[in-house]
């Protein structure tokens, strides 16, 4: 995992034996908000699996927001991700955004799609408001197992949040755009299964750098 100078890195799980223990409730200091409301996670179908370095989550019949409850976003801030989407066949789509603390069904963010496409969406219970889907150069799409490894982030800047892939920005949003209480937030779309190795928060003493757009 980076460190950087002047900020926390904060590796998001601590290393589990590698031995796999299913779970359905996120680890101290994380909650999880699936799209069908008044359903547990197990019967949701979520599952939450400590495997080193990292954790697996996988989604069946219903999406899902997993987020910080301790992290309000104040400031600049920003995240990074290093995600491993596993083979599958669903069209389903997974992004590193915002969530709103009071309304845990309420996302903004960038999605990314198994196909290498992105769109800059907002999901309200459950039901994806995307913009125009539109390729993305950054984005590893699956080799030929199956398997893509992409690193996310989010940088949250005093006017404009960008998003990244692999260093390259993906798409951008006015700050206004973001809830009065925001945290930041994974979204995984129904029947997804993936892998995150490591999550590192970046906190307000490290500025956002300036990033380059691509075309």
């Amino acid at each position: 995992m980076t460190r950087r100078a002047a900020c926390s890195a904060v590796l998001f799980l601590t290393l589990a034996p590698l031995a796999l223990t299913a779970q359905v409730t996120p680890p101290p200091g994380w909650s999880w908000h699936h799209d069908v409301r008044g359903v547990s996670p197990d019967s949701a179908g979520g599952a939450f699996t400590s495997m080193a370095p990292g954790f697996h989550l996988t989604t069946t019949t219903s999406g899902a927001n997993l987020f910080p409850t301790d992290q309000r976003i104040v400031g600049r801030r920003g995240a990074e991700a290093k995600v491993i989407l596993f083979p599958g066949t669903g069209g389903s789509a997974y992004g590193l955004g915002v969530i709103d603390l009071d309304a845990p069904d309420s996302w903004v963010g960038v999605l990314v799609r198994r196909n290498g496409s992105v769109a800059v969406a907002r999901v309200q219970r459950g039901m994806e408001q995307p913009g125009s889907w539109a390729p993305a150069e950054a984005v590893v799409k699956p080799d030929s197992n199956g398997y893509a490894t992409n690193l996310l982030r989010i940088a949250i800047g005093t006017d404009e949040v960008v998003f990244l892939a692999n260093g390259k920005s993906i798409g951008s949003m006015p700050r206004s755009s973001l809830p009065n209480r925001p945290a930041i937030a994974f979204r995984m779309g129904p029947a997804l299964n993936m892998h995150v190795t490591t999550f590192d928060m970046i906190t307000p003493m490290a500025p956002v750098p300036a990033v380059k757009k691509t075309p």
